[in-house]
């Protein structure tokens, strides 16, 4: 059964893999994550991605309501109180979106 799992993997990185896996070896880091010199790099780079990813996405979502719903509120109460809510409610959205990855 080894032998007809490894033949169908072409890449050495992932037999390598796979060998040690199946042989209940530990693996080192750079096996895992190519490119990088170990795992926290690898999940900040991945965190930095998916942040600027998730922006892109909830600035529109949290905006365009802000804007169509809350004119009367930011030229009644001014607009710092608003808009650091709208701030707040942005990063908290990212920031539960972010900790799936």
């Amino acid at each position: 059964m080894k032998t007809e799992i490894l033949e169908g993997i072409e890449r050495s990185n992932a037999k390598l893999l796979v060998e040690m896996m199946l042989n209940g070896t530990e693996f080192p880091h750079c096996v895992a994550h190519p490119g990088y010199s170990g795992c926290w790099y690898f999940v900040w780079g991945k965190t930095k991605k998916v942040v600027k990813g998730l922006l892109q996405l909830n600035l529109p979502l949290h905006i365009l309501p802000f804007l169509i719903f809350k004119l009367k509120t930011l030229r009644t109460e001014g607009p710092v109180k608003p808009l650091l809510k709208l701030l707040k409610n942005i990063i908290r959205s990212v920031a539960f979106l972010t900790a799936y990855i």
